[in-house]
C-alpha cells in the first residue's frame, strides 16, 4: 500500500479530530477518500485512488504543500473564512478583491500567529518582500489592528547592530 504526502496530511487532521466533510472540502477530494484513508490508517480494507490524483492536486498549488504544517493551517483558515481557492491565494495574476483581501489576512495571520518575519513569509509563499509588507500594512489600516511584532524586518534589525 502506497500513501502519499496529501494523504498523509489528511490522516494527520483526522487524527486531530478534523470532521471529513470539512478536510474534503479542503483538499478538493470526497468524504469517502478521507474515509478510506482513516480506515486503511486503523487496519481496516479500503481503496486508495489512483497516483494520478495526487498529481493533479500537487500541480494546482505546489507552494502550499511545501509549506509547514502549521502554516497551512493557517492558510486553509484563511481560504474557510473568505471562501477562495488556493489556486487564486497563490497565483500573484489572481488581483480580484477576494483574493487580495484572502492574501492580505495570510500575510498579517502568517506574522502575527507564527511570527514569521516579512522575508521569511515572502521565502515561503514566493511573494515579494515588498508585497508582503504592503498587503500587512494594509491589512492592519483596513482592520484597525496593531502591526505584528515580528512585521519588523532584518534592515532594521541591521541598523541597530550598527
Amino acid at each position: 500500500m502506497t500513501i502519499f504526502p496529501t494523504d498523509q496530511t489528511i490522516l494527520v487532521r483526522t487524527r486531530q479530530g478534523m470532521s471529513f466533510n470539512r478536510i474534503a472540502q479542503i483538499y478538493g477530494v470526497s468524504k469517502c477518500h478521507v474515509a478510506a484513508i482513516y480506515s486503511a490508517a486503523k487496519g481496516l480494507p479500503a481503496a486508495f485512488p489512483a497516483p494520478k490524483r495526487e498529481e493533479r492536486q500537487r500541480a494546482k498549488c505546489p507552494i502550499f504543500f511545501e509549506m509547514p504544517l502549521e502554516a497551512q493551517d493557517i492558510v486553509l483558515e484563511v481560504k474557510m473564512n473568505n471562501g477562495t481557492s488556493l489556486d487564486a491565494i497563490f497565483r500573484a495574476n489572481n488581483n480580484s478583491p477576494t483574493a487580495t483581501s484572502s492574501r492580505r489576512q495570510l500575510f498579517y495571520n502568517l506574522a502575527d500567529k507564527l511570527g514569521w518575519s516579512v522575508p521569511t513569509i515572502a521565502t515561503n509563499t514566493q511573494y515579494s518582500e515588498q508585497c508582503v509588507r504592503t498587503a500587512i500594512k494594509e491589512h492592519c489600516k483596513a482592520n484597525n489592528l496593531p502591526q505584528p511584532a515580528s512585521y519588523r524586518t532584518r534592515t532594521r534589525e541591521v541598523n541597530h547592530a550598527l
